[in-house]
Protein backbone atom coordinates (compact mmCIF):
# COMPACT_ATOMS: atom_id res chain seq x y z
CA UNK A 1 0.00 0.00 0.00
CA UNK A 2 2.99 2.32 0.34
CA UNK A 3 4.41 4.38 3.14
CA UNK A 4 2.34 5.49 6.08
CA UNK A 5 3.43 8.68 7.80
CA UNK A 6 1.61 9.51 11.01
CA UNK A 7 2.41 12.81 12.60
CA UNK A 8 1.70 16.47 12.68
CA UNK A 9 2.48 18.48 9.60
CA UNK A 10 5.62 20.19 10.77
CA UNK A 11 9.29 20.37 10.07
CA UNK A 12 12.21 21.22 12.28
CA UNK A 13 14.94 23.66 11.34
CA UNK A 14 18.34 23.76 12.98
CA UNK A 15 19.82 27.17 13.68
CA UNK A 16 22.69 28.41 15.79
CA UNK A 17 20.20 28.92 18.60
CA UNK A 18 19.34 25.22 18.62
CA UNK A 19 16.25 23.39 17.47
CA UNK A 20 13.50 25.71 16.35
CA UNK A 21 10.02 24.37 15.51
CA UNK A 22 8.37 25.74 12.41
CA UNK A 23 4.98 24.78 11.09
CA UNK A 24 5.11 23.94 7.39
CA UNK A 25 2.03 22.10 6.13
CA UNK A 26 2.91 19.45 3.57
CA UNK A 27 -0.49 19.76 1.91
CA UNK A 28 -2.52 22.52 0.36
CA UNK A 29 -6.24 22.91 -0.26
CA UNK A 30 -5.58 22.37 -3.97
CA UNK A 31 -3.65 19.13 -3.35
CA UNK A 32 -6.40 17.83 -1.08
CA UNK A 33 -9.14 18.76 -3.56
CA UNK A 34 -7.30 17.05 -6.43
CA UNK A 35 -6.11 14.01 -4.47
CA UNK A 36 -9.27 12.03 -5.15
CA UNK A 37 -8.99 11.42 -8.86
CA UNK A 38 -12.00 9.14 -9.07
CA UNK A 39 -15.43 10.26 -10.25
CA UNK A 40 -18.01 11.09 -7.58
CA UNK A 41 -20.19 8.23 -8.80
CA UNK A 42 -17.40 5.69 -8.16
CA UNK A 43 -16.58 7.24 -4.78
CA UNK A 44 -20.27 7.18 -3.76
CA UNK A 45 -20.63 3.56 -4.90
CA UNK A 46 -17.66 2.49 -2.75
CA UNK A 47 -18.70 4.53 0.30
CA UNK A 48 -22.33 3.34 0.10
CA UNK A 49 -21.05 -0.25 0.06
CA UNK A 50 -18.82 0.41 3.09
CA UNK A 51 -21.64 2.11 5.03
CA UNK A 52 -24.04 -0.76 4.24
CA UNK A 53 -21.48 -3.35 5.41
CA UNK A 54 -19.94 -1.22 8.20
CA UNK A 55 -21.04 -3.37 11.13
CA UNK A 56 -20.03 -6.62 9.41
CA UNK A 57 -16.63 -5.10 8.56
CA UNK A 58 -16.13 -3.93 12.15
CA UNK A 59 -15.66 -0.29 11.15
CA UNK A 60 -16.58 2.55 13.52
CA UNK A 61 -17.70 0.19 16.29
CA UNK A 62 -17.20 2.77 19.06
CA UNK A 63 -19.44 5.42 17.56
CA UNK A 64 -20.84 6.33 14.15
CA UNK A 65 -22.59 9.42 12.83
CA UNK A 66 -23.99 8.68 9.36
CA UNK A 67 -24.63 12.31 8.38
CA UNK A 68 -21.12 13.44 9.32
CA UNK A 69 -19.62 10.39 7.63
CA UNK A 70 -21.42 11.20 4.38
CA UNK A 71 -20.02 14.72 4.47
CA UNK A 72 -16.39 13.97 5.38
CA UNK A 73 -15.50 10.44 4.17
CA UNK A 74 -13.30 10.17 1.07
CA UNK A 75 -11.99 7.55 -1.31
CA UNK A 76 -8.55 7.90 -2.90
CA UNK A 77 -7.24 6.00 -5.90
CA UNK A 78 -4.12 4.09 -4.85
CA UNK A 79 -3.55 1.89 -7.91
CA UNK A 80 -5.69 0.62 -10.76
CA UNK A 81 -8.85 -0.80 -9.14
CA UNK A 82 -7.33 -0.31 -5.66
CA UNK A 83 -8.47 2.45 -3.33
CA UNK A 84 -7.91 3.82 0.15
CA UNK A 85 -11.21 4.60 1.88
CA UNK A 86 -11.05 7.18 4.65
CA UNK A 87 -14.24 6.79 6.70
CA UNK A 88 -15.24 9.42 9.23
CA UNK A 89 -16.83 7.68 12.20
CA UNK A 90 -17.73 10.83 14.14
CA UNK A 91 -16.52 14.34 14.93
CA UNK A 92 -15.47 15.19 18.44
CA UNK A 93 -13.50 18.05 19.98
CA UNK A 94 -13.36 19.82 16.60
CA UNK A 95 -11.60 16.99 14.79
CA UNK A 96 -12.62 13.75 13.17
CA UNK A 97 -12.22 10.13 14.23
CA UNK A 98 -11.35 8.21 11.06
CA UNK A 99 -10.94 4.55 10.19
CA UNK A 100 -9.46 3.28 6.94
CA UNK A 101 -9.99 0.40 4.56
CA UNK A 102 -8.34 -0.99 1.45
CA UNK A 103 -10.86 -1.42 -1.36
CA UNK A 104 -10.30 -3.67 -4.39
CA UNK A 105 -12.62 -3.60 -7.40
CA UNK A 106 -10.43 -5.59 -9.81
CA UNK A 107 -12.88 -8.49 -10.18
CA UNK A 108 -15.92 -6.23 -10.62
CA UNK A 109 -17.13 -6.65 -7.02
CA UNK A 110 -16.25 -4.29 -4.19
CA UNK A 111 -13.95 -6.07 -1.73
CA UNK A 112 -13.23 -4.17 1.49
CA UNK A 113 -10.41 -4.94 3.91
CA UNK A 114 -10.42 -2.78 7.06
CA UNK A 115 -6.95 -1.55 8.00
CA UNK A 116 -5.62 -1.97 11.52
CA UNK A 117 -5.32 1.69 12.47
CA UNK A 118 -7.46 4.75 13.03
CA UNK A 119 -6.67 8.43 13.34
CA UNK A 120 -8.07 11.42 15.15
CA UNK A 121 -7.43 14.70 13.39
CA UNK A 122 -7.32 15.90 9.81
CA UNK A 123 -5.82 13.14 7.64
CA UNK A 124 -4.78 13.69 4.04
CA UNK A 125 -3.51 11.20 1.50
CA UNK A 126 -1.20 11.90 -1.43
CA UNK A 127 -1.80 9.22 -4.08
CA UNK A 128 1.39 10.19 -5.93
CA UNK A 129 3.68 9.41 -3.00
CA UNK A 130 1.23 7.05 -1.26
CA UNK A 131 1.79 8.95 2.00
CA UNK A 132 -1.00 9.36 4.51
CA UNK A 133 -0.30 12.24 6.88
CA UNK A 134 -2.30 13.58 9.78
CA UNK A 135 -2.58 16.90 11.51
CA UNK A 136 -4.38 17.14 14.81
CA UNK A 137 -5.82 19.88 16.95
CA UNK A 138 -3.32 19.81 19.82
CA UNK A 139 -0.35 20.35 17.51
CA UNK A 140 -1.94 23.44 15.98
CA UNK A 141 -3.48 24.96 19.09
CA UNK A 142 -0.64 24.67 21.58
CA UNK A 143 2.34 24.25 19.29
CA UNK A 144 3.06 20.77 20.66
CA UNK A 145 4.62 18.23 18.32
Amino acid sequence: MGVLFLGACQSATISNAGLENTFEPNFTAEKIANASTIPDTEQNKILNHIWAEREKLGLCEFSFNAEQSKQWSKVYLSAKHEYLAQVLCFNGAYQGAFEFARVDTSNGAIQVEPLSFNLAGFPSYDPNTKVLSNGYKISWHWGLY
